[in-house]
């Protein structure tokens, strides 16, 4: 997010050791950032004894400042590198984390997600998948589960649109300078731009990008999700 001149990165975080793993990822982008923790409210009832709206709205209040009382602990608790700053938001949390972004004119957004299989599909968490639709820029997923040290093998899968051809470009920006880039094309005879390293393999394009990034393998899916289907981009490590 934007915090001075400069503009860098927005971290969402939910409290819990699973979405930290965004932190030294973000840190190694070497932009200032600002971690956002988010407080989701949860429906509560209203205490025995007291009916109606008023109750309900008094288990509210107090279901809100004790949230927010254990997130500012838990947010100020965090070592974060010089520079970077803490904000705490509450609400549902995609829209949250993509207004934020917005309002601070974040250039790339950095947060855990479980992404798993479906079939023939790969989905996000329902979180992550609400901030990439959402998102006024792009996103950068991290599975906790495999740690990465540098993104130095890097797979920009395309589908011959424009976005999808600017993330070549694009995702370069957040790499370091040996960082190899490998474009992929899953279907028939295609043309990549000149001076793009790439191959074409026929097949259905989520079994054909998933293969390709473990035979590789990958340690970044690179990919635009508007390019066909009208969404924002996404970066998935």
């Amino acid at each position: 997010m934007k915090i001075t001149d400069d503009a860098g990165n927005a971290l969402p975080w939910d409290g819990t050791t699973f979405s930290q793993c965004a932190l030294p990822v973000a840190s190694r982008l070497g932009l200032p950032a600002r971690v956002a923790r988010v407080v989701v409210p949860s429906n509560v009832a209203a205490p025995p004894g007291v009916a109606g709206s008023l109750g309900l709205r008094l288990t509210e209040g107090r279901r809100r400042d004790a949230l927010e009382h254990e997130a500012r602990a838990e947010l100020d608790a965090l070592i974060l590198p010089t520079g970077w700053e803490r904000e705490l938001l509450f609400g549902p949390a995609a829209e949250q984390i993509a207004e934020a972004a917005r309002a601070q004119a974040a250039e790339l957004i950095v947060m855990a997600s479980h992404g798993r299989r479906d079939g023939s599909r790969w989905l996000l968490g329902s979180v992550a998948e609400g901030v990439v639709r959402q998102a006024p820029c792009p996103v950068l997923l991290l599975r906790p589960e495999q740690e990465v040290a540098d993104f130095s093998r890097v797979l920009v899968p395309v589908d011959g649109s424009a976005p999808g051809l600017e993330v070549l470009q694009e995702v370069r920006r957040w790499l370091p300078p040996q960082s190899e880039v490998r474009a992929l094309h899953a279907g028939d005879d295609f043309e990549f731009p000149q001076g793009v390293v790439g191959s074409v393999v026929e097949g259905q394009p989520v079994e054909v990008i998933l293969q390709q990034a473990r035979a590789w393998p990958c340690q970044l899916l690179a990919l635009s999700t508007h390019g066909r289907s009208g969404f924002r981009r996404l970066v998935l490590g």
